[in-house]
């Protein structure tokens, strides 16, 4: 029971710490959309977070003592990511901003209906390249119609052309790099340390149902023999039987 409750609580900081990973771009999206502050909001990833927290809380309780420390690291990423998320918000809002939508710059990047109505279909085309080909100077050279119009600001502009895009939507890693490798580390030394005690309690287990069946080893050789009843009657060897 205490092997299979020590299972459980390595399973529930993985899966915590999984599903804070898989929150991160979502509710950065929500918070564009709602036209929030130029800075993560207080209950940003806080549920999560408290998930995790809670999920280490159980492992201190049940063990194996051995990860706790590597538990502990994910904390820390994904305390972390709340830090990152803050500095890349103004990149966030500025490329919202053209978008009308997050999407991966290095897959097909459209401009918002807004912009598009606005503008010339060269100036968005050349917008909408220069971006799909990480091309800094290209992007910020063919949103100055844009910045002179005032539809955007030299900052947005320039925060545009300095979006780190994969990075920010989490591809290979991104900016939940830190708490992904933690979970790693954590996942291979739980599964190795569970795996061992298994193979341990399984040979006790063998151990303690062959003494139960009354098999015991010889001390002089590794062979085993079961203590029987001596026969009755004409098989015991006794006169007369």
């Amino acid at each position: 029971m205490r092997l299979q409750a020590q299972r459980e609580a390595c399973l529930n900081v993985i899966g915590a710490a999984h599903d804070l990973s898989e929150r991160v771009y979502p509710a950065l999206l929500e918070i564009l959309r709602s036209d929030g502050p130029a800075e993560t909001p207080p209950d940003f990833l806080k549920v999560e977070q408290a998930a995790i927290r809670a999920a280490v809380d159980r492992l201190e309780l049940e063990g194996p003592t051995e990860v706790i420390p590597l538990a502990h690291e994910i904390i820390e990423a994904a305390r972390g990511i709340d830090e990152d998320c803050m500095m890349e918000i103004p990149a966030l809002e500025s490329i919202y901003r053209i978008s009308g939508g997050l999407v991966r710059i290095s897959r097909l990047f459209n401009l918002s209906k807004e912009l598009t109505a606005e503008f010339s279909e060269e100036i968005t085309e050349n917008i909408r390249n220069a971006i799909i080909d990480h091309d800094s100077d290209r992007i910020r050279t063919t949103l100055q119609p844009v910045v002179d119009r005032r539809y955007i600001t030299a900052f947005q502009a320039h925060e545009i052309a300095t979006c780190r895009w994969d990075y920010l939507v989490g591809v290979e890693g991104g900016i939940h790099h830190y708490l992904d490798d933690a979970r790693m580390d954590f996942t291979k030394a739980a599964h190795t340390i569970l795996a061992e005690r298994q193979g341990s309690r399984r040979n006790w287990l063998i151990g303690r149902l062959s003494q139960s069946r009354g098999e015991h080893q010889s001390p002089r050789g590794r062979w085993t023999f079961r203590w029987r009843r001596p026969r009755t009657g004409a098989s015991s060897g006794r006169p007369g039987a």
